[in-house]
């Protein structure tokens, strides 16, 4: 070999190393580069801020419009309460059949379907018992469409910003919220009429479907095995092999994050609870509409902030954050004597409520197995119906109407201080190794 060809190899070697040396470092920036947020979870987003801003002007007076019909403090806790769980039961179904057929969004577009009908009943009833019924249809609506909409985020969210993607949903909605709440107070301010602010409702709803209709693509969750005859077949089986006993799938940390979503959501009263009693102190039916403005203002804050603290931190984290935010909430409604200390534990009230939300919804996504992530959500909705129902039911009904509003409040704040000592001892044992570490691996 002469020296000018063996120079020309060691050229093409170098050449060749140079070029390995740049495809892995373009590897390396890949990997490195932080995902965008996909835009069908926009769009989700904002179907789902037009149904809150349906939803927050009806549910702004449902307690003072049963109020005005005779109905007590109480049976206004049991109602709500007892719509939350016929809510949670629903998500729960919903996603045990958004995993089993893999039609998420055709499940979201119904229950959104049935959400309308239910501003129609409340627009035209003439009874408690119509009235409550249409409140029964509403929580249905919600329970089939929440737990597919969240588990198609779950699906087609990248792993690095799962947070960041459900902390935007979440900030759109709330912002959705907002609007609904100003909406119903101009409304209600001019027209003095609740029908009218009900049967106003429906156009946002309207407007939510057929955004999700046109806009948002159904996910691909049949697993990557759609492809050859052989795979089909399995999925098939699958599907007829599927039931309940898969919840055995689950592991430990999973149940860990259920067990302390209810112990916390016991410790929460119904908003409609929180108006009312807020009512009674300014004197004011409007005062409903500022509360919901309020609260919704503090979420959109919390929202995707604490989506983006979830990415970078364990999660488990988010929810001693948000329980802090509980407290420090329960404590001002306790003891303010003034209506701006009482607006500051409002604005506290939505941020407890958004950080918790994401956390928990974060957490389960992540903790669910490959497959079954409708089914996980469906149970983290169910628990959380129980455990506000009762705390509608017991705390928000029984403890308001028979003990006051300041024993309310301090059942409320004993059970959050339980909660809070139980998540930090599981945060520093149980789930020490938490799913923000095993994203970061995979």
């Amino acid at each position: 070999m002469s020296k000018q060809e063996s120079s020309n190899e060691i050229l093409m070697e170098q050449q060749d190393g140079k070029t390995l040396d740049m495809a892995s470092s373009d590897n390396f920036a890949n990997q490195n580069e932080k995902p965008r947020i996909p835009s069908d979870v926009i769009f989700v987003g904002i179907a789902m801020a037009l149904m809150n801003v349906s939803y927050v002007m009806c549910y702004t007076y449902t307690g003072p419009y049963l109020q005005s019909i005779g109905i007590t403090i109480s049976k206004t806790g049991m109602l709500m309460g007892f719509c939350a769980l016929v809510s949670q039961f629903t998500k729960l179904l919903s996603g045990f059949l958004s995993d089993l057929y893999r039609r998420r969004k055709n499940i979201v577009i119904l229950g959104y379907i049935i959400s309308l009908l239910s501003r129609t009943m409340f627009a035209f009833s003439k009874t408690a018992g119509y009235f409550s019924m249409g409140q029964i249809f509403d929580r249905f609506g919600n329970g089939t469409s929440a737990t597919p909409r969240d588990t198609i985020v779950s699906d087609i969210a990248p792993k690095k910003i799962i947070g960041s993607c459900f902390g935007l949903k979440r900030s759109l909605a709330y912002i959705g919220s907002v609007v609904g709440g100003i909406l119903a107070l101009t409304i209600m301010h001019k027209t003095q009429n609740y029908k009218t602010v009900f049967i106003s409702s429906t156009i946002p709803a309207i407007l939510a479907i057929l955004l999700l209709a046109i806009f948002v693509k159904e996910p691909n969750t049949q697993l990557e095995n759609t492809n050859t005859s052989q795979q089909n077949n399995q999925n098939k089986k699958n599907k007829k092999r599927f039931r309940f006993s898969k919840l055995n799938q689950f592991g430990k940390e999973f149940w860990i994050v259920i067990s302390i979503n209810f112990i916390y959501m016991s410790a929460k009263i119904s908003e409609t609870a929180l108006i009312l009693h807020l009512n009674k102190i300014e004197m004011s039916v409007t005062f409903g509409a500022i509360v919901m403005i309020l609260i919704n203002i503090g979420a959109m804050l919390a929202a995707y902030s604490s989506g983006k603290i979830g990415d970078k931190t364990r999660r488990t984290n988010l929810i001693i954050i948000s329980l802090a935010f509980f407290l420090c909430s329960y404590l001002t409604l306790r003891y303010a004597s003034t209506q701006a200390l009482r607006c500051v534990s409002i604005i506290l009230w939505g941020m407890h409520m958004a950080t918790s939300q994401n956390a928990f919804v974060s957490l389960v996504s992540e903790y669910s197995p490959k497959g079954l992530k409708g089914t996980g959500m469906g149970v983290l909705w169910l628990s959380t119906g129980m455990a506000e129902y009762f705390g509608d039911h017991f705390i928000g009904g029984y403890i308001h109407q028979k003990y006051g509003a300041n024993s309310m409040f301090f059942v409320g704040g004993s059970i959050c201080v339980i909660c809070l000592i139980f998540t930090i001892c599981v945060n520093k044992t149980v789930l020490s190794k938490n799913a923000y570490n095993k994203t970061i691996a995979s």
